[in-house]
């Protein structure tokens, strides 16, 4: 639709008219407007309803070699899409990167894509749940020197993609 709003944030006017006296309802449903940040290894669990989207910051600096992004279903099917346009909230026809598998989802991208922005920047992370959904997603920034950690929390389901023959990763778990 070309009226539709395709800046973020988009402000809607509605207006309701009436020929005499009338009862009139307006329901509306909108998307957060902030973005959530998601800290380097860290994860974080959240629940959608089905066709809501949540979306995460993740600032990725100049000296990081990739980004994983692992998106884990507790229940239902939730999709990740990404970008790193500036002020572009990703969808799922307007995105620079996704995974839209049935059930977990993970993006690792290596700052040797031609889409990465050298220098340091934000991406932003879209969780769209093509079903109610629960689950986690945990991002994290891969050095030269060391493969991207992710820290496990006792109770919070996490998988883990290897995607380089020969690769592994680190999951370290606080221990008391």
């Amino acid at each position: 639709n070309e009226r539709r709003c395709s800046a973020t944030p988009c402000v809607l006017y509605l207006a309701a008219e009436t020929e005499g006296a009338a009862t009139v309802s307006l329901l509306v449903f909108g998307q957060a407007l902030e973005l959530v940040a998601l800290i380097d290894g860290r994860p974080q669990q959240d629940a959608l309803l089905q066709g809501e989207v949540r979306y995460y910051a993740v600032r990725v600096p100049a000296n990081a070699t990739s980004l994983a992004l692992t998106l884990t279903p507790i229940s239902g099917d939730p999709d990740l899409v990404v970008s790193n346009v500036e002020g572009e909230r990703p969808t799922m026809l307007r995105h620079v990167w996704a995974s839209t598998w049935m059930g977990a989802d993970a993006l690792r991208i290596a700052s040797t894509d031609a889409r990465w922005c050298a220098g340091g920047c934000t991406f932003t992370v879209g969780v769209i749940a093509s079903t109610a959904s629960n689950y986690s997603i945990v991002a994290s920034t891969g050095f030269a020197a060391l493969p991207p950690a992710i820290a496990l929390q006792e109770g919070t389901p996490q998988q883990a993609q290897i995607v380089e023959s020969g690769g592994g990763g680190h999951l370290p778990f606080p221990a008391d």
